[in-house]
């Protein structure tokens, strides 16, 4: 049975208001509605500002809505308990961050396997799935390196970060 097609994400009225002063608060977003079907590539663009990170960070389940909700295959989010979101976090939602997150003086390799660090793996076998993984990018050849060469080489490491751990949806 696939499941492409199906919702993996849906929000409904998701909105997101920070309380700045008595006098001025912000609203981020506001009844956004949203369906993302598991299998699908979504591109969000807008100007900065726009509420890009607050969307991801509350499809991500990171923040909490000020109204509505984001479901999980149908599940609503803010209704897990803190060990639940984490682990739904851990094991189903891979992220690749616009700043890379890399940690300097580590190798490539090991920058790669630390996204399977909350699976208990050995290290060996965490050095074996990272490996794999990146010698499917190409880039067996930078395993040992503790500098990226360029930015291309640094967004593809940060790429193969993500589906090391198998998640559902990339944020």
């Amino acid at each position: 049975m696939t499941t492409e097609g199906r919702p993996i994400l849906r929000t409904e009225e998701l909105t997101k208001i920070f309380r700045r002063s008595r006098a001025r608060d912000v609203v981020a977003l506001q009844n956004i509605e949203l369906s993302i079907d598991e299998g699908r590539y979504v591109l969000f663009r807008g100007p900065s500002g726009s509420g890009k990170t607050t969307l991801f960070t509350l499809l991500a389940g990171i923040a909490h809505p000020t109204r509505g909700c984001v479901r999980f295959r149908g599940e609503d989010m803010s209704r897990l308990s803190d060990v639940a979101l984490c682990r739904l976090r851990r094991d189903r939602i891979g992220f690749i961050f616009q700043d890379f997150q890399l940690f300097p003086g580590l190798t490539v390799l090991e920058n790669a396997s630390i996204p399977l660090l909350p699976l208990n793996l050995t290290r060996s076998v965490r050095f074996q799935k990272a490996a794999a993984l990146l010698e499917r990018l190409g880039l067996e050849d930078r395993l040992d390196a503790l500098e990226p060469s360029t930015g291309q080489i640094l967004t593809t490491i940060t790429s193969a970060t993500t589906p090391a751990t198998t998640p559902s949806i990339v944020i």
